[in-house]
């Protein structure tokens, strides 16, 4: 499916796609090609962001936390290459994951961007570069964006692929 196809599809429409399987026969290599793809799917959302921050002069490493208990969420944290009194800054984007109708040999989950915590307590005076990256984070959160590129990693996954070759 190109990503043109699957950018303009609603909430309800990928709900639809996901419970559309069940007419799949169950195998290992189904739920395998799931995964799989699931997982291309927010390794490409990690690193688009990353890049984006990267662009604008925020060496950030983005990483994505999930357990079986609790909810999942995404950690954008710039650390400080220079030796200055920080070390780290931290935006946390709070996820929410709810079960759908989908086939037995699939996961039901659905992420959602609930909320942004993009503040952490500081002594004194905040660094300015800190302070700036948590501004392009915010803004990123304020369009939009970072909502629209979590939902992505929902089945139809998209995410953009070139090929090399």
């Amino acid at each position: 499916m190109s990503s043109k196809l699957s950018a303009a599809l609603t909430r309800d429409a990928k709900v639809q796609a996901l419970a559309n399987l069940a007419s799949e026969p169950p195998s290992d290599s189904m739920n395998r090609l799931f995964f799989a793809a699931r997982n291309l799917a927010i390794d490409s959302l990690l690193r688009g962001l990353e890049v984006e921050l990267l662009r604008q002069g925020f060496p950030a490493e983005c990483a994505w936390h999930e357990a079986s208990a609790g909810a999942p969420r995404l950690e954008l944290c710039m650390r400080n290459l220079a030796t200055d009194s920080w070390e780290k800054g931290t935006c946390t984007v709070h996820l929410t994951r709810s079960s759908e109708k989908a086939p037995s040999f699939l996961s039901d989950c659905v992420y959602e961007a609930a909320t942004l915590a993009a503040s952490e307590y500081w002594r004194g005076k905040q660094p300015a570069k800190l302070l700036a990256f948590r501004e392009a984070v915010q803004e990123l959160w304020d369009s939009g964006e970072l909502a629209r590129r979590v939902f992505e990693v929902n089945y139809p996954f998209q995410y953009p692929s070139h090929s090399v070759f």
